[in-house]
């Protein structure tokens, strides 16, 4: 019996693509899986490249960013992301209302730009990073969900405001260094977007 991680191996050499973080598979990480684990496992592997694919064809495609079968049950209730808590921390539960000042910026941003996306406004009018620069993390977001895959129970907006929210607390939230170490500094992912908001303020 394999392991994840050789079963992983395996399919992606079978379909041709790259491997996937183990952790976009509600399976035990160690030991050798069971059969019923094994066809979880391929079935959830199928959804993530075929999805993929769907980008790959037409990029705008509503269909491609919907969760599939095995997105929508994941076995394991999901936690935070230690972004979102350090974010919420800051500036309050995303349950909880924005403050009335804060309500009177969305508003007023909304009634300008009957397009945005009003959870992106609230973040922008409590961080002060500017709207524009958070809609290109996200939508960065919302087409890496579908191109290369995510966790399980996660939506393509779930994805989205995830990059959001990792984006802030490492580049501008970060007094202590808690996330010194982390990928998006080390790799500098997104970072011509930050040196966008950083111009902007100059």
């Amino acid at each position: 019996m394999p392991t994840l991680s050789d079963l992983i191996t395996k399919l992606s050499e079978e379909y041709g693509v790259g491997r996937r973080p183990l952790r976009y598979f509600d399976v035990p990480k160690r030991g050798e899986l069971s059969r019923a684990q094994q066809a979880y496992v391929r079935s959830r592997f199928e959804d993530i490249v075929y999805r993929e694919l769907c980008v790959k064809e037409d990029p705008s495609n509503p269909d491609c960013y919907k969760k599939t079968k095995s997105d929508e049950s994941p076995k394991y209730e999901k936690k935070k992301s230690s972004y979102l808590k350090a974010y919420e921390s800051l500036f309050g539960p995303r349950k909880q209302h924005p403050s009335d000042e804060d309500s009177k910026l969305i508003n007023a941003f909304m009634s300008r730009h009957k397009n945005a996306v009003k959870g992106l406004v609230r973040i922008s009018v409590e961080s002060g990073v500017p709207y524009d620069c958070l809609k290109e993390v996200y939508d960065i977001g919302v087409g890496a969900y579908a191109s290369s895959g995510s966790r399980t129970g996660m939506s393509a907006e779930q994805w989205g405001y995830g990059r959001v929210y990792a984006f802030l607390m490492c580049y501008f939230f970060d007094e202590k260094g808690v996330y010194k170490q982390n990928r998006f500094v080390t790799n500098k992912t997104d970072y011509h977007i930050f040196e966008k908001v950083i111009d902007s303020v100059q």
